[in-house]
């Protein structure tokens, strides 16, 4: 019989954020294992350098983390080469794959590599996520800095996209820290504000949880 654990993993990040991922027929299996039954499958959308052996961030501060669109094609061309039998497995899971690209900071290139995306993977992405609003664990890191108020209005273009076709994005925003709790707070209330009928999820219980 099945366990009472929950049956969907909607927070799964499939490669790691440097050093070599686990084969995708065994994270599969693993899945399984576990009872998964449906999965959003996020990636990583910041990489470490290619000539650093450094696999976590926090490892080592001072190596600049940059926004990359490789972990969604790597994401992609993976489930592509998977069997389609073991797609469609009753045992599961469903996957769900997610545009991890995004670079808040700079909207205006993000319309053309969703497209881009749309393009060379017809209808395998469905989500986006996880975006980085603030992730104060990557600051050492040149990275996650807060974006500007003024630059939300600027997201127009692609949240009505998503809006249009039904895509939940899902947001790393932390809402603070324990010298200013609530410092951050308005970027989400500015999110919610321009963009009220898109769905949108603040991942990490609203940015409560600790970073790592």
């Amino acid at each position: 019989s099945r366990s009472q654990y929950a049956v969907v993993d909607a927070h799964f990040h499939l490669r790691p954020f440097g050093g070599k991922p686990v084969p995708f027929a065994e994270m599969m299996a693993w899945q399984r294992r576990a009872g998964i039954l449906f999965t959003t499958v996020y990636g990583i959308g910041q990489r470490l350098p290619v000539d650093s052996n450094c696999t976590y961030y926090l490892d080592c501060p001072g190596t600049d983390v940059t926004a990359s669109i490789k972990n969604d094609f790597d994401n992609a061309e993976m489930l592509d080469d998977y069997g389609e039998e073991d797609l469609t497995s009753t045992s599961g899971p469903v996957l769900t794959m997610s545009m991890s690209f995004l670079d808040l900071h700079k909207p205006q290139g993000i319309l053309p590599r969703m497209k881009l995306l749309q393009k060379e993977y017809p209808g395998m992405f469905k989500w986006v996520g996880e975006i980085n609003v603030v992730k104060q664990a990557l600051f050492n890191n040149s990275n996650g800095f807060p974006v500007a108020i003024d630059t939300i209005q600027q997201w127009a273009p692609f949240m009505q996209l998503l809006k249009e076709n039904s895509i939940p994005i899902g947001f790393h925003s932390d809402l603070g820290s324990d010298a200013e709790p609530l410092k951050y707070l308005p970027l989400m209330d500015k999110i919610l504000e321009l963009y009220p009928n898109n769905k949108i999820l603040w991942l990490h219980l609203g940015g409560l949880s600790k970073q790592l």
